[in-house]
């Protein structure tokens, strides 16, 4: 057997004991070892991680502050990834019980779904992070940032790229579907097609069509994002840049602030949570900012709008007072497709697990995401929420709500897949009432939870609108 065939082996067996939570001291530092001395072992991790890894589910679970250790981790110099590879995991988070030993060759029979579990795992998703890193340095000097996940990407002929594929200035065009790239910055873009992009350096991209979700923690800060009619800079924080085919771009602040001007001034204003700007096609009119988008929401003294999105909402994720709370997820949305709904008609919905009408694929939309939790054992929240546009219809489903969060939702903020998120139906002793008036700007609510109740109200975009009129 050659030195090669003994360097693979030791790779394998040290990569299956690492996922299976067994590798001890001794062997993180052995692979330390192993990839600090044979640097063309570096390619063949990389395949097996490709082949075997399924990073992009793994990237989908992770947590927002993992995210952010990615993308820093993709930014070290070798010899620091090197000395994180050293140092193992903390303790409580081993196996407390004897696991069987792990032959080597497990990583191969290893399943994406096996993986993805374990890379819900908080120092999984670290070392991940740090291994990546490792192999990728090689080709970053040449690049500014690297494909780490993908989801049903379809990309134009000649624009194709392939997951863990580093990424240097040239235009790309992502036909459908959505990935996600690590910027060398730190800064980590989900992408959603139809879109043209490129990465223009380290902290910058330029956005020519499409949709981008920007999370900048805070050794990112100076991120730049630039469109055909706006200049967006980042001070730490998230959010949402919709650019249409003629060049007019949506700005959503998600959270913490952003700089944006209009490309013909170079006047900035900063903008916060919950703020919204447009510069419209060509650009002569300027940036158009609005207040919050609550100036396009009224709500009852129980239900208050929130700008800042937080990173989790569930039974504890959020917060528990007896209230009902109103986020703003998606501005000036195109919906890609004929979506089903569950509250579509005007009148009193008492039924939610059936489908009650289809909004178009084209149609314009602002999807607000409606929570409420108990601060006890269990709440009833009463209330009207007030919309400028026409409400079209109401994603109440809890396996509708969780199919959705890819289609509005942030990968970084307002995370919940809680099987009761929905509405509960009469008889349920729980059951919800929602009332959608005949001029369909308001929703009135009766909401009953132990838990935790959510829905989607897509209203015909207005917000966008009015500021670029």
């Amino acid at each position: 057997m050659n030195t090669d065939d003994n360097g693979v082996r030791r790779l394998r067996r040290l990569l299956s004991q690492i996922i299976d939570q067994t590798a001890n001291d001794q062997e993180f530092a052995e692979l330390a070892a192993l990839l600090a001395e044979r640097p063309e072992l570096h390619g063949e991790y990389l395949r097996m991680m490709q082949a075997e890894a399924a990073l992009d589910e793994l990237y989908a679970r992770m947590q927002a502050s993992d995210v952010a250790r990615l993308g820093e981790a993709l930014a070290m110099h070798p010899s620091d990834v090197i000395a994180g590879l050293a140092a193992p995991p903390s303790e409580p988070n081993r196996r407390t019980t004897p696991a069987q030993p792990s032959r080597p060759g497990r990583l191969s029979q290893l399943t994406a779904d096996r993986l993805a579990a374990a890379g819900r795992r908080a120092w999984w998703a670290l070392a991940a992070a740090l291994l990546i890193a490792a192999f990728g340095y090689a080709v970053w000097p040449r690049s500014y940032g690297t494909l780490v996940a993908a989801n049903d990407a379809l990309w134009k002929s000649g624009s194709h790229c392939e997951l863990g594929q580093a990424l240097s200035k040239q235009w790309l065009e992502l036909e459908a579907g959505a990935v996600q790239i690590a910027f060398r910055s730190a800064a980590v873009m989900k992408i959603e097609g139809p879109a043209r992009f490129r990465l223009d350096g380290p902290g910058r991209c330029q956005l020519e069509s499409g949709s981008g979700l920007a999370y900048v923690p805070v050794a990112a800060r100076g991120f730049i994002v630039n469109t055909p009619t706006m200049h967006v800079v980042d001070l730490g924080t998230s959010f949402r840049v919709e650019v249409d085919d003629d060049g007019t771009t949506n700005l959503h602040v998600l959270e913490g602030v952003v700089e944006a001007a209009a490309l013909s001034d170079d006047r900035a204003t900063r903008l916060g949570a919950g703020e919204i700007a447009v510069v419209a096609a060509g650009g002569e009119s300027g940036l158009q900012a609005s207040g919050r988008e609550s100036a396009f929401v009224r709500t009852s003294p129980r239900i208050a709008f929130r700008a800042k999105h937080p990173p989790a909402l569930g039974p504890t994720g959020f917060r528990g007072d007896n209230r009902a709370y109103v986020f703003l997820e998606r501005c000036n949305f195109t919906l890609p497709y004929d979506l089903s709904v569950n509250c579509a008609t005007t009148g009193r919905h008492v039924q939610f697990g059936d489908i009650d009408g289809r909004l178009p694929a084209g149609e314009r939309v602002d999807c607000y995401l409606i929570h409420s939790a108990p601060a006890r054992k269990r709440h009833a929240v009463e209330g009207t929420v007030i919309f400028e546009g026409e409400i079209l219809g109401i994603v109440a489903d809890s396996d509708k709500l969780n199919a959705t969060n890819d289609l509005f939702g942030s990968p970084w903020s307002l995370h919940c897949q809680h099987p009761e998120r929905g509405l509960e139906s009469i008889p349920d002793k729980n059951a919800e009432l929602l009332e959608i008036s005949p001029d369909r700007h308001t929703l009135r609510i009766t909401m009953q939870t132990e838990s935790v109740d959510q829905m989607r109200v897509l209203v015909r975009s207005v917000a966008a609108d009015s500021l670029a009129e």
